[in-house]
């Protein structure tokens, strides 16, 4: 009872290194931006024993302290020197008179005795004017003291190391020094979280050691001296791996997320009051129910809902996500049964993309303990129409979706049966239903073979709908007796046409076609009602919702798109689980950077619509503020490739645009933030996202390069970036920034850009070509160690992505590939921009050790050149899409575009565009 095409997400997009990916979509996967501490230190916080702010809050208590610890921050010597001009020649009680040029060691006996210098440090600087710092107000010195308490292990040990002093007890592995050196303050220590804290070592970024290994491929010999941050087994990773990971945590952490806590704070309630808290889907009836679900303020999740079609119905409330037990939530499917007594739900509790199946009997309210199904099964439940057995998918040990099983709910055997099995590494697995038929989807990347159940018949076979042929797709859905195909007709329609069959003979050679094929149409999604076809295609750019009689497998009018007035935007059709096919109405939304979300209804005998719902912008929010733009970016002239079957391609670039237009000036001053992914043909929607108003209103430009390899421009378009024409992606998006620049909407020094999982590739790969195309890079769960993953087998997805990336077993797939892999091709004589890139521990799609090779090697080869900084963050308990519950997630986010702001800020204020 899903959708036509977008419950198969695999059949013409297969399972891949993302999911719905763009932070323009109501915040879905974002990930944002890096700020600029410097490359040398952390950030030490001045607390006052009264007034101190949460531990980590950046906000000096005391004015008066706060010129010292930003020297400390700026450069450990300029610190050291502030203390040693003060106390070179005081008597400090506790401690022995400095003789000349010995002052240097007050920082040792501050770690060494921290109970002796608390008052120690407190009389001495106490009436004595340090350089940089106002004379300290009676009762306040002591702030100084909680500032280098709370970083013991930053502060202390780096200006002690930059004068040559040795610390003792701060060897590597003694973090208890650190932990007790800030406790016995008083304070609690910044970095006491993470007992990765004591590697900061002289507070430089950790250091990731060296273990060359050779990877031997086409008879050359590889290094790679960081392989050994690789492990494949799912818990339990090595201790010095999970050390490693938890230094970097913990550097970024004192470096970015403390330092800019309060700014984090301002950004995410900005992003919160530009969202409706409070919300409810529109309802959906399923005969005597009517089904929706609720988002309620303060509640990190989704709550399901149903009413019975009575006068004296209640509501009822039949999963409350909220109320589950479980830190890390991700919902896949939330299905009830077809007599709407048993409800199956399938979670992911650890982002793994591992999901448990949960039962609950609706009638007397109790879970199903003794039914739950553990282990490695997918998102996806589809009932039978007998109410007791439900269809899923299993992984097998790479984590590919490679078997459909049916359990029955009650039975004794607990084991669910098989019913299809893939052998082919190269495929996926994926289910949808009709009131009729089951329908399994076998996909690769150029190739699907349907196979289906009549339910209606107990006892029906398993029938292949057409033996796979390589190269061609297709998709199924039933009207009647006739089977409407979705097809690529082995790539000759390669934009997707439509043929029908009767269900005698489904044999291609008995497909007859429907619509004559458009090559400047590509079909997305088809939906089929009583009398109507529905077509969801990209035309010129953008959605298009097409309606047209259908009867007895034939069209009995012509192709009529609904109207839709709004220059940006995007369009979906509701899944066939939110449709009446019974009827003639088709519901379908729009949203666009404005508006989030409108809802229709369109009456296609009539030719009208009726709004069901529209979520408008809280509070008094003034859309005529904005200004929305595309313009189109010439693809240089070397780099034109003509696309398979001479399908026609565009010969310039979209590129959507956003900004507030009273603090945009076109002159070449304004910051401007740039998305891109272009993979997998994945359109990166111009939709409403909360989370782009915070820079907005900051006097930024966002924008996104809808480039080569993604579907914004039909399937031409992703044929052009991908294989041997990967490089295209790259090309494209250093043209579009060049653009923006040349159009005066900002300079490369202003620029900041962002890319996620294939997006990461993306970003990898200009910042190797063009270091200095912006100032600011975010890097969300990037795929960069292209090489390394795609010659190992045994990682999820690599098999399947042959037919994206290309084998590099081939030798010219190898050399193509090698050249534009991000970690194989970082320049050893460039200055690199500021780097935030992150990471999932459980992540199934791109392993952790890509981002974390990648950062430790542009470590090695010192790309930031003491200018800039590059910092990792790895979710620890979270995979591919970060953090689950929707204001977790917003706040990741508000704190990453911190960190572009607070690294923007600085550059605007050296260039004097900022006060």
């Amino acid at each position: 009872m899903k959708s036509f095409l977008s419950k198969v997400k695999t059949v013409f997009g297969k399972k891949h290194r993302d999911g719905p990916t763009s932070p323009t979509t109501a915040l879905a996967a974002s990930v944002v931006a890096p700020a600029h501490p410097s490359n040398h230190s952390l950030p030490t916080v001045a607390l006052d024993a009264d007034t101190a702010p949460k531990t980590g809050d950046v906000s000096c208590a005391v004015d008066s302290t706060s010129a010292v610890l930003d020297s400390a921050t700026a450069t450990p010597a300029a610190a050291v020197e502030s203390i040693k001009a003060a106390v070179a020649d005081v008597k400090i009680p506790g401690m022995e008179t400095k003789p000349e040029g010995e002052s240097k060691s007050i920082v040792a006996d501050i770690i060494a005795a921290p109970e002796k210098a608390v008052e120690s440090i407190k009389a001495a600087v106490a009436d004595v004017k340090i350089p940089g710092m106002g004379a300290k107000p009676e009762g306040e010195s002591k702030s100084i003291v909680a500032g280098l308490g709370v970083a013991a292990a930053a502060t202390a040990t780096a200006a002690a190391a930059a004068i040559g002093v040795a610390i003792p007890g701060m060897k590597k592995e003694s973090t208890e020094t650190v932990v007790s050196a800030a406790a016995e303050t008083g304070v609690e220590p910044a970095l006491a979280s993470s007992k990765a804290a004591a590697t900061l070592d002289a507070l430089k970024p950790p250091v990731a050691k060296k273990i060359p290994i050779q990877h031997e491929y086409h008879g050359v010999k590889y290094s790679d001296d960081y392989h050994w941050l690789k492990d494949q087994s799912p818990k339990n990773k090595k201790p010095e791996i999970i050390e490693y990971l938890e230094a970097e945590n913990a550097y970024s952490k004192a470096f970015h997320y403390d330092k800019t806590k309060s700014l984090s704070e301002t950004l995410y309630k900005e992003m919160i009051a530009k969202i409706n808290e409070n919300d409810s889907s529109v309802p959906v009836y399923k005969a005597p129910y009517s089904y929706y679900s609720q988002v309620v303020q303060g509640q990190q999740y989704r709550i399901f809902l149903r009413k019975k079609d009575t006068a004296d119905a209640v509501e009822e409330v039949y999963l409350d996500q909220n109320k589950l037990e479980f830190e890390y939530q991700f919902m896949g499917d939330v299905s009830v049964s077809p007599d709407h007594k048993t409800l199956a739900y399938a979670l992911d509790t650890t982002g793994s993309e591992h999901y448990t199946i949960f039962f609950k009997d609706l009638e007397t309210g109790k879970a199903l303990t003794s039914e739950t199904l553990e282990g490695k099964f997918g998102s996806s439940i589809e009932w039978a129409n007998d109410s007791k057995t439900v269809y899923l998918t299993t992984l097998d040990d790479i984590d590919r979706a490679a078997n459909v099983v049916a359990f029955t709910v009650g039975a004794a055997s607990k084991i669910p049966r098989l019913v299809f099995h893939e052998p082919d590494s190269k495929f996926n697995v994926g289910i949808s239903k009709t009131t009729r038929y089951l329908f399994i989807y076998a996909v690769s990347g150029v190739t699907s073979e349907v196979s289906y159940i009549d339910l209606t018949k107990e006892g029906s076979a398993l029938k292949t709908f057409m033996p796979r042929v390589n190269k061609h797709k297709y998709i199924i859905a039933d009207h009647g007796e006739y089977f409407v195909i979705m097809t690529n007709m082995g790539g000759k329609c390669l934009n997707n046409t439509l043929m029908v069959c009767h269900e005698s003979n489904t044999d291609a050679s008995a497909w007859t076609e429907l619509t004559p094929y458009d090559p400047f149409r590509n079909i997305q999604d088809v939906l089929l009602f009583k009398d109507y076809l529905v077509i969801r295609a990209i035309v010129g750019g953008f959605e298009k919702i097409i309606v047209t009689p259908i009867a007895n497998g034939k069209l009995t009018g012509k192709l009529d798109p609904i109207a839709i007035e709004h220059a940006l935007y995007t369009a979906n059709l509701h899944s066939l689980s939110h449709q009446n096919t019974k009827s003639n109405t088709v519901r379908y939304e729009i949203s666009t950077p404005l508006i989030p979300s409108q809802v229709w209804e369109f009456d296609m005998a009539t030719g009208t619509s009726t709004q069901l719902k529209e979520v408008k912008v809280p509070g008094e929010f003034d859309s005529s503020l904005y200004t929305l733009e595309r313009i189109y970016v010439p693809i240089p002239e070397t780099t034109k490739t003509e696309a398979p079957f001479n399908t026609p391609t565009p010969e310039t670039i979209p590129v959507s645009i956003m900004y507030r237009k009273d603090l945009f000036k076109k002159d070449g001053t304004n910051p401007l933030h740039l998305y891109g992914y272009g993979s997998y043909g994945i359109s990166i929607p111009t939709a409403y996202s909360a989370i782009q108003f915070p820079i907005l209103d900051r006097g930024y430009v966002y924008a996104i390069a809808h480039i080569r390899g993604g579907g914004s421009c039909g399937k031409a378009w992703y044929e052009t970036g991908k294989f041997k024409s990967k490089r295209n992606t790259f090309t494209d998006f250093i043209a579009c920034s060049q653009e923006l620049v040349k159009l005066q909407y900002t300079q490369h020094e202003l620029m900041s850009i962002e890319g996620r999982s294939a997006g990461g590739l993306l970003m990898g790969a200009v910042v190797n070509m063009k270091p200095d195309i912006a100032h600011v890079v975010i890097a969300g769960v990037p795929f960069v160690d292209v090489i390394n993953t795609m010659m190992d087998p045994t990682i999820p997805l690599t098999i399947n992505e042959y037919e994206e990336w290309g084998n590099p077993n081939d030798k010219e797939y190898f050399e193509y590939m090698r050249s534009y892999s991000p970690y194989d091709n970082i320049p050893s004589d460039k200055q690199f921009p500021n780097i935030l890139v992150k990471a999932g521990l459980n992540d199934p799609r791109v392993a952790y050790w890509e981002p974390a090779k990648w950062v430790a090697k542009m470590r090695a080869l010192d790309v930031c050149r003491g200018k800039t900084q590059i910092l990792l963050h790895c979710t620890m308990g979270a995979g591919h899409f970060g953090v689950s519950g929707r204001y977790a997630r917003y706040m990741e986010v508000a704190s990453d575009f911190a960190f572009l702001v607070e690294c923007m800020d600085t550059q605007r204020r050296a260039k004097g565009l900022l006060a």
